[in-house]
């Protein structure tokens, strides 16, 4: 019985369970953009650590970030044009700039920081403990319910993350 729930929860996944208007949400697109970022993120964390054999961790951070808004500068301007500045409140501004700090440029400074530190098969692995910490967020901030398929779940990408950072490196 629970490998057919289970089946039927993958399925769900892989083929969308659709959304509140009775339409089907998963398509070739997203699939596509699912997979892109998946490779996108490996590109990064492959560049990232080559990059940090000729610089530090700041530094490489820095060029990063740079180089990621000047991309997204010149995509935004020439796909949407630019926002208008004028209508944002300072609690606005202050939130943006303390995401920017905190939640981007502080904890990529620190991923770069460790993956300077160890093979970038072993940071690689830390990645998937992002959905387990957004979970257990959910709990605790929002009142989400932590059934048993995820508990098992986070138990799964927890224990992989032990098994591989305690291995050596070779």
């Amino acid at each position: 019985m629970l490998a057919g729930r289970l089946d039927d929860r993958c399925g769900l996944v892989a083929l969308g369970g659709g959304s509140a208007d009775g339409t089907n949400g998963a398509t070739l697109l997203g699939d596509g953009l699912v997979v892109a970022s998946l490779l996108a993120g490996v590109v990064w964390v492959l560049l990232s650590q080559r990059l940090m054999r000729s610089q530090s961790p700041v530094a490489a951070t820095a060029l990063v970030y740079i180089i990621g808004t000047v991309g997204l500068v010149i995509w935004v301007g020439s796909t949407a044009g630019f926002p208008a500045w004028s209508g944002l409140s300072t609690r606005t501004w202050l939130s943006v700039v303390t995401m920017g700090i905190v939640g981007t440029a502080a904890t990529t400074l620190l991923w770069n920081w460790g993956l300077s530190r160890v093979p970038a098969s072993q940071a690689g692995v830390f990645v998937n403990l992002e959905p387990v910490v957004g979970a257990i967020l959910g709990v605790l901030v929002f009142h989400d319910r932590f059934g048993a398929v995820s508990i098992v779940g986070a138990i799964l990408i927890l224990a992989a993350s032990v098994a591989i950072s305690m291995r050596n490196p070779s």
